[in-house]
């Protein structure tokens, strides 16, 4: 089974954070390969969570944002000729994973602050 995965990010301040490296990273081992699409002209910080783990890195205007996004890497970046050797495609955002992880960290904080069991009783 041959997996394409794109993963599309944005940043106002053109900052990869460590985060999305480590995404990336639990991503590899299922992944044949991986293809990030950057809204945003270029990278000033964290690169390296981008290069260590990507097989193709594309930059872009944030035109159509994330459905913009994801369309150029379909049509014109990757093309459906490539696209069509995959198995799977699995497509995600930055703004999926931020979501997940804050709501973790949340969730953790008020497991720790909070006993729970005396609440519910």
């Amino acid at each position: 089974m041959r997996r394409l995965f794109i993963y599309l990010t944005y940043d106002s301040q053109n900052i990869i954070d460590d985060y999305i490296g480590y995404f990336l990273q639990s991503i590899r081992p299922i992944a044949d390969t991986i293809a990030v699409v950057c809204n945003m002209p270029h990278i000033e910080r964290g690169l390296h969570n981008l290069t260590d783990y990507a097989d193709h890195i594309f930059y872009r205007e944030n035109a159509g944002l994330d459905a913009g996004g994801f369309k150029d890497a379909l049509c014109r970046l990757l093309g459906w000729k490539l696209i069509g050797q995959y198995d799977e495609l699995i497509l995600a955002n930055d703004f999926l994973l931020r979501e997940i992880l804050i709501s973790t960290a949340i969730r953790r904080t008020l497991a720790a602050e909070i006993d729970l069991d005396s609440v519910r009783n």
